[in-house]
């Protein structure tokens, strides 16, 4: 079965440096796409962004992006 829906990873603003982070898989923050979450299904993409918006003394504008490749299996 193919699957239809994307790859998404959480993308936010670090607000120390300006640049965009991204969440990694143990939860810290990452400026290397290639080592973002990669996230697979609705349900968990929205634990996420809330989890993000928590932390706003980290991170502002968090946002789920489409990665830009999925991943090798």
């Amino acid at each position: 079965m193919a699957r239809t829906a994307p790859f998404r990873h959480l993308a936010a603003t670090d607000l120390v440096t300006g640049e965009t982070v991204y969440l990694g898989p143990n939860g810290d923050w990452t400026r290397d796409p290639r080592q973002a979450l990669l996230i697979d299904d609705a349900t968990t993409a929205e634990l996420h962004l809330l989890d993000a918006e928590a932390r706003a003394h980290e991170v502002s504008a968090p946002r789920l992006a489409v990665a830009q490749a999925a991943p090798a299996v």
